[in-house]
């Protein structure tokens, strides 16, 4: 492991560094990660020439007075300059599931390059909450709320990379998403007093727009609440777990299947916001959803297609789940215009 900041620091030092350092979320290990770079970023930040050039001779493990904690840096001394590379550096937004399948994707390809990943997280209305409020740290990637002023322009995304949808390695990426332990805890409880028992997923709020604007009718007749009773109504012998983002949907489907419900936590709904429940509510929707016998999901959601890649990875897979993944075709051309969408309290 690279040594801490204010250990790498103290070794030369340059301790007095630490506190203005730490305000641009910067580590030991992305010091490292600018090569050539760094005299000018750190530059910018307000650190001196003679400043700067102390931290890269340390890093370069080229100090001739460098202390023994110095040359425990993790910085082979074959590696050159020009083989140091700042990190690949994304923005993403939308909903939660469109940021985990583009935080996990990128980190592959971070990873085939031997970039650590620098994911901008912004909390809004269609994401109300930040990815370590709900998950364990991610190897390899580091998450900030505002990009430093070292790094360069991010891409904005919230897709999968092309490079990694539609294969194999789509679904493994996801192996490394896991809840942090407060969440886990709470959602290992929630599988006790549920099981055995199957899962919906039915995405309302604004999927339902968006089902209105396709020309071929098809998520407002794959996703209708028939078709989830016609579902939950095969498995007669097992519990029900409903996730959902809308309150109307958790109160309808609540009142028809009560006796099979038996989480005696449920999310609360804000009915007037675009997100309707917490985040971490959403991340416990996810695993329960993941660990049910058998799951059926909404088409066209990312939030579905997360929990199907979470039961493969996890080995929950059931021949009886019912989600199909939308096609570029049906789907794709919907994102962009998703600014343009009516607020959820507008709708019926």
């Amino acid at each position: 492991m690279v040594m801490p900041l204010s250990t790498f620091l103290q070794s030369i030092g340059l301790e007095s560094l630490r506190q203005r350092l730490e305000e641009e979320e910067l580590t030991v290990d992305l010091l490292l990660s600018m090569g050539r770079h760094l005299h000018t970023n750190l530059e910018e930040i307000g650190i001196s020439k003679t400043e700067a050039e102390t931290i890269y001779r340390a890093l370069r493990n080229t100090d001739p007075v460098a202390s023994p904690a110095t040359q425990q840096l993790e910085l082979p001394t074959s590696v050159r300059e020009d083989q140091l590379k700042q990190p690949m550096v994304i923005l993403v937004d939308h909903g939660l599931c469109n940021r985990l399948r583009a935080v996990l994707s990128y980190r592959q390809i971070a990873q085939s390059q031997a970039l650590q990943l620098l994911v901008v997280w912004c909390r809004d209305d269609q994401c109300n909450g930040e990815f370590l409020d709900c998950f364990a740290p991610l190897p390899g990637v580091r998450f900030t709320r505002q990009l430093p002023h070292w790094a360069p322009a991010p891409e904005r995304i919230n897709h999968c990379h092309v490079a990694i949808k539609d294969t194999p390695a789509e679904t493994e990426s996801y192996a490394a998403l896991l809840p942090c332990s407060s969440l886990r805890a709470a959602i290992d409880a929630r599988v006790r007093e549920c099981t055995p028992f199957v899962a919906v997923h039915i995405r309302r709020t604004d999927m339902s727009v968006l089902a209105t604007t396709q020309p071929n009718g098809r998520y407002s007749v794959e996703t209708t609440d028939a078709a989830f009773d016609a579902f939950l109504e095969e498995f007669p012998h097992y519990n029900v777990y409903i996730a959902t983002d809308c309150g109307h949907t958790q109160a309808r489907f609540s009142k028809r299947y009560e006796r099979r419900m038996k989480a005696t936590v449920r999310p609360r709904y804000e009915r007037r916001r675009w997100r309707q429940t917490t985040l971490m509510d959403a991340v416990i929707d996810l695993y329960m959803c993941a660990a049910s016998e058998h799951f059926m999901g909404s088409y066209g959601s990312s939030f579905s297609d997360t929990i199907i890649h979470l039961r493969s990875v996890h080995g929950q897979a059931s021949q009886l789940d019912r989600h199909t993944f939308a096609t570029v075709q049906d789907w794709g051309i919907q994102l962009g215009g998703r600014a343009a969408l009516h607020h959820p309290h507008n709708q019926p």
